[in-house]
């Protein structure tokens, strides 16, 4: 049930579950190994495991290779929270401590009495985790769990054969995104490039909402080239908003590069989710 649930709300994108001064209580995977999906939008990795509170699934979203930022995700049965929060959370493995600390979202789903838990990480945490026996994730007011991860390392190259094959879809040329081995650099957290502000107003008199997935180009001098729609919400206002407040604010401070330091265009992802206040 856990799987059908995360496959279908893919687009969020999430982090870690626990509190700080309670012992961690070890999962136990569920799964014979991690499982690769290729979702519309999206690849999707992710490993089931068994806990005392019934299943957790722990996933890692993205969708082409030499994007800065990618999605863990956590979908657990139970409810501990009954409404939307954020919360401070931690990533820690043996021998590093702690390797990324950062706010995640929780949303509870009280129709399937399950709690989903998003944000977003640096790429390079994903190098970390793979060299790592397990990890334990912490989230203020949650329990703490430690997950042996094994195998991780396989596991991430599955995960990019599905951003190459996910990225030839789009029409983007193979030899443009594999050049790419540092991303563009943005001035602020690509949070910040759409607000509430940008909701366009006749979706808000319409009492409607909806979730658009768009790409964007970033040229070599590290400017928006172009951005377009990969996924529609369904409605033409809330998916050219979207791309309109990217154009409109995003700015990079370098553009990506390649393996010798020289400047190269490259691409960037995101979903957004226009939701009523």
């Amino acid at each position: 049930m856990i799987r059908a649930v995360i496959a279908a709300m893919s687009w969020l994108v999430l982090a870690a579950l626990a509190t700080d001064d309670a012992a961690a209580e070890h999962a136990v995977p569920k799964s014979p190994g991690w499982q690769i999906a290729y979702e519309e939008d999206m690849c999707l990795l992710s490993r089931a495991y068994a806990t005392k509170s019934g299943e957790l699934v722990f996933g890692i979203q993205s969708t082409m290779p030499g994007t800065e930022m990618v999605g863990l995700q956590i979908a657990t049965e139970g409810m501990n929270s009954r409404q939307k929060a954020r919360q401070l959370a931690t990533i820690s493995v043996p021998g590093q401590d702690q390797v990324w600390q950062g706010e995640i979202t929780i949303w509870p789903v009280p129709k399937l009495k399950q709690t989903l838990i998003m944000g977003t990480v640096p790429r390079t945490l994903l190098t970390q985790i793979a060299a790592a026996q397990e990890v334990t994730l912490a989230v203020a007011g949650q329990e703490r769990v430690t997950l042996p991860i094994s195998a991780a390392s396989q596991a991430l190259k599955a995960l990019a054969a599905c951003e190459a094959d996910f990225a030839k879809m789009l029409g983007i040329d193979a030899t443009q995104y594999l050049n790419v081995k540092t991303p563009a650099e943005p001035v602020k957290s690509v949070g910040d490039w759409i607000r509430f502000e940008d909701y366009p107003k006749s979706a808000l008199q319409a009492g409607v909402g909806g979730a658009v997935s768009i790409l964007w180009e970033i040229d070599k001098e590290g400017k928006i080239a172009s951005c377009r729609t990969i996924r529609t919400s369904g409605r033409e206002d809330l998916d050219k908003a979207a791309c309109d407040a990217l154009m409109r604010r995003a700015r990079f401070s370098r553009p990506a590069l390649d393996a010798a330091g020289n400047p190269v265009a490259s691409y960037g992802t995101r979903q957004v989710v226009w939701t009523m206040p």
